[in-house]
């Protein structure tokens, strides 16, 4: 129903000529643990292992080694949108940055070597200084602290391979690549031609039969979906944009409908060349919301992962 609303939406928005609106974003016994470090990133430029379904992969790749942590002892200030590594083996995760019967301790503990990706932080509260992670192994979002009282670490930084390819490193193995695109090509913008067409098909390519969706509903509308759409380019195991998903922004859909409407031949397609990003303003503040929904930070994570067109346009 919702893919069926919002074809409606473009297809009346580029009759008109006029683009579609963006919607407004809504968006036991052991202590409270954890330092969190900035991942050392070395570039190099995959798309494989997606947050929403871990462990499906697009390159079958070799067993990944243990990560480890590169952090030595001693206070380390963790920016947010890096990847840390626990280095104890009972890492305790709670609700709040802090020590109370209001700051719940949650279950799994985490073990080492387990690979967390740094939220939000550092808060300091009841002794000890809080980072907020999402840890992908034990399906946990919440607030861990850096180090015991004595400064000895819980938790170090965790060196990545930035790649778009396929990648044997135990980090990215651990996180998955949506995580790894977003620690790091958050803040980058990447363009790629890509063969747009009708789709001449009957059926429901995209059922909407999952356990929660996230708001706004536009973020749930892959390219796919809508459009046969897909790269012009011979599949080499390198992508040529970083997330596992590809959708239009509500201010390009528009102009996708309206140039298929113009195409000499709308079901052999054209050329077009996008534009986008991941980590877009928009999905920044998305929630899910249904039946299951995941934790509001794995939400917000999973929505900061796709792919977002910003811009298309006819390619050569």
């Amino acid at each position: 129903m919702r893919l069926a609303v919002w074809l409606l939406v473009i297809v009346t928005a580029a009759s008109c000529g006029s683009p579609v609106p963006s919607p407004a974003p809504s968006l036991s016994s052991i202590p409270e643990v954890g330092p969190v470090a900035s991942p050392t990133i070395s570039p190099s430029g995959t798309r494989g292992t997606s947050l929403r379904s871990p462990g499906s992969e697009s390159t079958a790749i070799a067993p990944a080694p243990t990560p480890r942590a590169t952090t030595k002892p001693g206070a380390v200030d963790l920016a947010r949108d890096t990847i840390a590594i626990v280095i104890t083996d009972r890492l305790r995760v709670r609700t709040r940055p802090e020590v109370s019967d209001a700051s719940q301790l949650l279950t799994p503990l985490l073990g080492e070597s387990d690979a967390v990706y740094v939220v939000d932080g550092p808060v300091d509260g009841s002794g000890y200084r809080w980072y907020e992670v999402y840890a992908p192994r034990a399906g946990l979002a919440g607030w861990v602290a850096w180090a015991d009282k004595d400064g000895e670490p819980w938790i170090g930084r965790g060196a990545i391979d930035c790649t778009l390819a396929a990648s044997d490193d135990a980090v990215v193995n651990e996180i998955g690549y949506d995580l790894m695109h977003l620690a790091c090509y958050k803040d980058e913008t990447f363009s790629s031609k890509r063969r747009l067409a009708r789709v001449n098909d009957d059926g429901l390519r995209c059922p909407d039969d999952g356990p929660y969706w996230h708001e706004p509903g536009w973020l749930d509308i892959a390219a796919p979906c809508v459009y046969e759409y897909g790269s012009v380019s011979a599949d080499t195991g390198l992508a040529d944009v970083p997330g596992s998903v590809e959708v239009f922004h509500p201010t390009v859909a528009a102009v996708a409908e309206r140039l298929l409407q113009e195409a000499r031949d709308p079901i052999a397609g054209i050329s077009v060349l996008v534009v986008g990003r991941i980590d877009h303003p928009d999905a920044r503040n998305c929630r899910a919301v249904g039946d299951n929904p995941p934790s509001p930070v794995r939400a917000v994570l999973e929505c900061r992962s796709i792919f977002v067109i910003t811009a298309i346009q006819l390619g050569n």
